[in-house]
């Protein structure tokens, strides 16, 4: 069970509309996980819809705010920038 830490809540809280987040994406049609930058589109009291960015399809996503799917931005996609340039 993932039990979300105070500092991470803190930071969930002050989230808003276009705000740029790390967020895990899935493609599923490879089963495949990895973490990407995403914007947020919109926020419910526990759940928000991100579209991740440079991402050829444009099928949006909606994950658990408090989850350890979503995380402050270049906390894990730091290298995301060569992906721009392609």
């Amino acid at each position: 069970m993932y039990i979300t830490p105070p500092a991470k809540l803190e930071w969930c809280r002050g989230l808003k509309t276009g705000d740029i987040i790390d967020a895990v994406k899935t493609d599923k049609y490879y089963n495949k996980y990895c973490w990407s930058k995403a914007m947020i589109l919109t926020i419910n009291s526990d759940d928000i819809m991100v579209e991740y960015l440079n991402e050829y399809s444009k099928e949006d996503t909606c994950l658990h705010l408090g989850s350890f799917e979503v995380a402050p931005p270049d906390t894990y996609s730091k290298d995301f920038n060569w992906r721009l340039s392609i």
